[in-house]
């Protein structure tokens, strides 16, 4: 999992990068990711202090880091019952993190649950049994005795929806490819069974 790209090593990647969300779960994730999606994650304090002697050489603008050993996942304090109608679940059981990287994940979606609709999110919200945020399938956020965002805006555009996209794509493009590889061995034996009867 260490990238070493001649100037950085112990730079593993984009937040986006590093997590696997199915379809049905993008705009969630990404609508609680928000920004957080480009933040780089690192090793340690080390990587960040090269990466900024790198970018103010170079001028290359702000960049957000996460470093790994920094992390600290305290124990949830959620106790709201997994089993109520409209909860389809903690986000962060929605998402695969590539291995080693579990903390993280645990971190950024920590006590936030992932709910059917608006309707589940506001009315389980009025108690919120030490949940940090509730977020609709569409993306919409509830934060208990705080802001709630609403609307899709652009999520569409968001960097996992592009990844998971691309993902399904490419298994398209794969099962089209097998599917045509069968339909040329059909003609071959079609071709062989004819040229049988005609000798």
């Amino acid at each position: 999992s260490r990238k070493d790209n001649g100037l950085i090593s112990g730079l593993h990647g984009m937040i986006a990068d590093l997590i696997k969300v199915d379809a049905a779960y993008v705009f969630a994730i990404e609508a609680v990711l928000g920004d957080r999606a480009q933040i780089i994650v690192v090793d340690s304090i080390k990587e960040i202090i090269r990466a900024f002697d790198f970018l103010k050489e170079h001028d290359k603008g702000c960049v957000r880091f996460l470093p790994l050993e920094d992390i600290k996942v305290e124990i949830s304090e959620t106790s709201i019952d997994l089993n109520i109608p409209g909860i389809v679940g903690r986000a962060v059981d929605l998402i695969k993190s590539k291995d080693g990287f579990s903390s993280f994940a645990e971190y950024i979606f920590k006590d936030t649950i992932v709910v059917e609709d608006f309707d589940t999110a506001l009315r389980l919200s009025s108690n919120s049994n030490g949940v940090r945020c509730f977020v609709t399938l569409d993306g919409e956020v509830i934060e208990p005795g705080g802001t709630i965002l609403v609307g899709k805006g652009n999520v569409q555009l968001g960097l996992i929806s592009r990844k998971t996209e691309l993902e399904n794509i490419k298994f398209e493009l794969t099962r089209i490819e097998e599917e045509i590889e069968a339909c040329a061995d059909r003609k071959r034996i079609k071709e062989n069974e004819v040229e049988d009867l005609v000798s």
